[in-house]
């Protein structure tokens, strides 16, 4: 496998953000702030809008996509402090692709800020990088095992 030029996208209500490549990595990390201003006008609307988060592997002649993860606003609007922090999201490639299954992971931190609101910086904690409660998309089946 070559190494990805890797840039992460990242879509709410149609308007995109994304991040510097960073070149020739199959980890990358990215420590940036995307910030989308829109109006949400009831909880409904909030529950139907979606993050849609895309790594992509950015060549000259073609970009490819590694993988995706879509958020619900709303589930976010309902956690402690209207944010999901430090979270461990898995990438699976678009249906019908050319691959199956999860291609990657992605820990990101996602915050619904109420008009007026800052953004809060500070956290009690930082823990380490263990994979765990990792959110899995719908269309991954989840087989358990028993010891």
């Amino acid at each position: 496998m070559h190494a990805a030029h890797v840039v992460l996208l990242c879509a709410v209500r149609g308007e995109k953000r994304h991040t510097e490549v960073v070149e020739a990595n199959l980890a990358p990390i990215w420590d940036e702030t995307m910030m989308f201003d829109f109006m949400i006008e009831s909880q409904y609307q909030l529950d139907t809008e979606v993050l849609r988060v895309e790594v992509w592997d950015s060549d000259r002649i073609v970009d490819e996509l590694i993988g995706q993860f879509e958020l619900d606003l709303g589930q976010v609007w309902r956690s402690m402090d209207h944010e999901i922090y430090r979270q461990w999201v898995a990438l699976c490639p678009e249906p019908g692709g050319k691959f199956e299954g999860i291609q990657g992971y992605l820990r990101l931190s996602v915050t619904v800020l109420p008009e007026g609101t800052e953004l809060k910086t500070v956290h009690d904690h930082i823990d380490d990088d263990e994979l765990v409660d990792v959110l899995m998309p719908p269309s991954i089946e989840m087989v358990g095992a028993t010891l």
